[in-house]
């Protein structure tokens, strides 16, 4: 007999919930949009600034004072390296993301090239 703790049983929930609907394909964007809200509720004063490079304490503080202002409140910065970008930030704070990548842009350009 197995036992499951509490976060076990609401992980298998999700699991059996996205089966049954035939959609396993979405766990991803699940467990993003959870990490996300994760931020919101836990501390909603926590930016992650992800870039391709490791930022220096001076674009940190940079970053941090511009956050700050913007948001009304003070805001702490968490940095995270993503090689996946190419050039530019994503910054996710209290649920929000703001994507200056040019991976983001270069979709859009897709995106533009495509359907106009």
């Amino acid at each position: 007999m197995k036992f499951y703790n509490k976060t076990d049983a609401i992980v298998e929930g999700i699991l059996s919930y996205l089966e049954e609907k035939k959609s396993l394909d979405l766990l991803p964007e699940v467990a993003k949009k959870l990490s996300q809200q994760s931020f919101v509720r836990i501390d909603p004063n926590l930016a992650v600034v992800s870039s391709n490079v490791e930022l220096n304490k001076k674009q940190t503080d940079e970053i941090k004072k511009h956050l700050s202002k913007y948001l009304n409140r003070p805001i702490r910065v968490k940095t995270k390296i993503d090689k996946s970008i190419i050039a530019g930030l994503r910054i996710e704070v209290a649920g929000q993301m703001i994507d200056s990548t040019v991976n983001r842009k270069l979709k859009e350009l897709k995106t533009k090239v495509i359907y106009d």
